[in-house]
């Protein structure tokens, strides 16, 4: 028995847009989080048609494709949004302290792939997240909010652990607008 893989790939870049100057000034507001060369920029976002979406990581293509290696929309895994609906950008109440985040990063993977890590929030109370390896949003206990968390214990909770922190889309943009 003869077996044939065929690998497909994207030949041509996608085609984003620049961010507009108002939105890029907008993004710059938001507290960056870091992974290598990665800025991450945990955002909420209002569309053109008024919908609201709290967790949108907000961020120019070059280096998210040299990170990722592959475009959020070739990924059936990620879920995007287009610059071109966006209409207001703010940090988002579901984003880690951007010293949290930044904390996870710097202490990787707990496996291929993914990350787990712990939560300690200002109440004392923990929740216990597996996340894939952006790490920036999740779904605090009822109550509290994600800005109340206090600490991180990288790879720690295993066996309790959410299966998922919690659902984001990408938004990519290529250059700023009008930079000059």
């Amino acid at each position: 028995m003869r077996v044939c893989l065929i690998i497909v790939s994207r030949t041509e870049v996608p085609n984003y847009p620049p961010i507009p100057r108002a939105l890029y000034d907008q993004l710059r507001q938001v507290p960056a989080s870091r992974d290598g060369d990665l800025e991450y920029r945990p955002c909420a976002v209002t569309l053109d048609d008024g919908k609201e979406l709290s967790c949108v990581y907000v961020t120019d293509r070059k280096p998210y494709i040299r990170v990722w290696g592959v475009y959020p929309e070739d990924d059936q895994g990620k879920l995007s949004v287009s610059i071109r609906s966006v209409r207001r950008i703010a940090d988002s109440p579901n984003r880690l302290p951007a010293r949290l985040a930044n904390e996870l990063y710097r202490a990787g993977e707990s496996g291929m792939g993914y990350t787990v890590f712990t939560v300690e929030f200002s109440n004392g109370a923990r929740q216990a997240y597996e996340a894939g390896n952006a790490v920036d949003f999740i779904d605090p206990p009822t109550g509290l909010r994600a800005s109340d968390a206090v600490s991180v214990r990288p790879r720690e909770g295993r066996q309790e652990a959410k299966k998922r922190s919690i659902d984001y889309h990408w938004c990519l943009y290529d250059g700023v607008e009008n930079a000059g």
